[in-house]
């Protein structure tokens, strides 16, 4: 069962962003858009956002097959999975590769927004659980799509967060996702 709450951004589009880094790549990705929808993955150079690679994903959506794979996880991503993941990079890994199936669907449906209609899907609370400690940040998921295209065939992602103890006082209905229609940025 996913507690998250789950809200419409009531038109309010990138101004629900408070963290300056998530909007400085929403404004990057706005910027490569170049008159269509969202830009490709091609669009995308590492080079221009070096200030964000810790915290950036680049991940492929198989819409056969449902299924995420990462391309490129910035170090601070790596770095809550490396305990599933071992000495293995995140490059060409599937969310059920390091996830466990229940929440390898739950994070599959808080993405669906992006890959069904192509919202931006920003998020805002507790962002992960370990045994012993919670992360708490923001998210931002930016879609991408080949040329031709209409759906989003992938995601660039920015994760802003840091690590607390888990002192029981965070719930999963800690977490708010706001699904933002790309008609709301412009």
């Amino acid at each position: 069962m996913d507690e998250a709450n789950y809200l419409a951004s009531d038109g309010r589009g990138l101004s629900l962003i408070t963290e300056p880094k998530l909007l400085q790549l929403a404004e990057y990705w706005l910027s490569k858009r170049a008159g269509r929808p969202m830009p490709t993955r091609g669009d995308i150079d590492p080079l221009d956002i070096v200030w964000a690679l810790p915290n950036v994903y680049l991940v492929d959506y198989e819409r056969a097959s449902g299924t995420y794979r990462y391309r490129l996880a910035g170090s601070d991503i790596e770095a809550v999975y490396q305990h599933a993941l071992g000495s293995r990079s995140m490059r060409g890994a599937t969310l059920r590769d390091f996830l466990d199936a229940d929440k390898a669907d739950l994070v599959e449906r808080r993405w669906s927004g992006l890959v069904t209609r192509g919202d931006i899907i920003y998020m805002r609370g507790l962002i992960y659980h370990a045994a012993d400690r919670i992360l708490t940040g923001e998210r931002l998921l930016l879609p991408l799509a080949e040329h031709g295209e209409s759906l989003p065939t992938g995601l660039l992602g920015i994760t802003v967060s840091e690590w607390q103890p888990d002192t029981g006082q965070f719930s999963a209905d800690r977490l708010d996702i706001h699904a933002i229609p790309l008609s709301e940025v412009g």
